[in-house]
């Protein structure tokens, strides 16, 4: 496995759980916008590096 498809696994994993910890604290109402930008941030940025990676 070469190291581009490792950086690509983990971010993987910390975009799914981003989204995770996103999605329950939006189902928790707990809409303190400061407790949903750090997840946003890190579930943004994982994709950005998932669709920008070169192959």
């Amino acid at each position: 496995m070469s190291g581009q498809q490792v950086a690509k696994i983990i971010y993987f994993v910390l975009a799914a759980l981003s989204l995770f910890i996103l999605g329950s604290r939006i189902m928790a109402s707990d809409t303190d916008i400061f407790r949903l930008l750090l997840p946003a941030a890190i579930l943004g940025f994982c994709t950005w590096r998932l669709l920008t990676m070169d192959e």
